[in-house]
């Protein structure tokens, strides 16, 4: 790793920008010497001065040279720090995350090791993440050494950090981690989407954003009126026929398995972006699942472009893209075992039959 105000090669960590500690001075070598002392000899033809023979002080925590635990001792392995100086900034530390990832894993982000400028502590962590489409997942908490990021749609992420120290200094340069998630489950859907008159897809609240719907009807449940309009009975918005954000743990099929239930994790995504997620981990192979977008509320924001990708045990089997208003609702797929049927069809000013 290298960065403004850093060096590192091997075991050997340079932080330019501070002085050396009282009663020292810098040498040649660019390490930090009592002033009568100096670096060490490397001519093995002169003998040894009482300067040389004498042993560092044990109890003087600058004493000893690189390998004794003073006050800039980071608390790290064979780590060794030298001044000469530069800027003045902490660094930011990320531990290493997995490469690779199931999605709906609560992923712990570690960067309680982010190293703080001699006589300052680091007092503010700034996580920022980077997925494979704009989302609205926070970390939890915000802001602290040790956070964690619940994982979602499928894809490459990148998790950056910088740190502030207590004197207001921020890292010079930001880390980072990237990691991939893949699904695992029989079915996993995910309904993202962009409003274009939504100025901060990224503010949250009531009325912050358009407000989407993902539906997931289970054929084996029969239709039981036309609950869109379409002229066509189906079972949209009905218990426990339809995983939706009113019903969002129906037990499907084997009362007595949850592995054959469609699980929202994310909830009831209300402010735009999503994501909205519904996982079967273990569908019955003879099940046909209908997936729909209802566009519930725009907010006086206009239109939505939504998004549906599709994954089956590990492998992605469909995407579509359609432009919705307010009251939309969009039949986008069947989805079984073995396929993936495009239906794409909307039905307009479809108003839900539950609050």
């Amino acid at each position: 790793m290298t960065a403004r105000g850093l060096l590192a090669t091997g075991g050997l960590i340079l932080l330019t920008g501070c002085p050396c500690p009282a009663g020292t001075a810098r040498t040649d070598d660019g390490q930090c010497h009592a002033p009568d002392a100096g670096p060490p000899s490397t001519d093995a033809g002169r003998d040894a001065g009482p300067a040389d023979a004498s042993p560092p002080d044990a109890a003087d925590p600058d004493a000893g040279g690189p390998d004794a635990a003073g006050p800039f001792d980071a608390g790290l392995p064979d780590v060794t720090w030298f001044f000469d100086g530069g800027p003045d900034c902490p660094i930011a530390v990320l531990a290493p995350v997995p490469q690779n990832t199931d999605s709906l894993i609560a992923l712990p982000i570690n960067g309680s090791n982010s190293i703080a400028y001699p006589g300052s502590t680091v007092s503010e962590w700034q996580y920022r993440m980077e997925p494979p489409r704009p989302l609205n997942v926070p970390f939890s908490p915000a802001g602290a050494p040790l956070t964690s990021y619940t994982t979602s749609i499928a894809g490459l992420y990148t998790v950056s950090l910088d740190v502030v120290d207590d004197q207001g200094r921020t890292s010079c340069t930001s880390t980072s981690r990237s990691f991939t998630v893949t699904p695992s489950a029989d079915v996993h859907v995910e309904l993202t989407w962009t409003t274009p008159g939504d100025l901060d897809p990224f503010d949250t609240g009531p009325g912050a954003g358009s407000d989407l719907d993902l539906h997931v009807w289970n054929l084996a449940y029969p239709a039981t009126a036309d609950h869109t309009g379409d002229g066509q009975a189906d079972a949209w918005f009905t218990i426990p026929g339809d995983a939706f954000w009113f019903s969002t743990a129906p037990n499907w099929d084997d009362p007595a398995s949850p592995y054959d239930n469609p699980n929202f994790f994310l909830g009831d995504d209300t402010a735009g972006l999503g994501p909205e997620l519904v996982v079967v981990p273990l569908a019955p192979v003879d099940n046909v699942y209908r997936l729909a977008v209802h566009y519930y509320d725009d907010s006086g924001y206009g239109p939505s472009t939504a998004r549906l990708d599709v994954f089956t045990n590990d492998k992605f089997v469909g995407s579509l893209e359609r432009t919705l208003v307010h009251k939309d609702f969009w039949i986008v797929y069947d989805k079984s075992a073995v396929s993936l049927t495009v239906i794409d069809t909307v039905t307009p000013n479809v108003d839900p039959p539950v609050p």
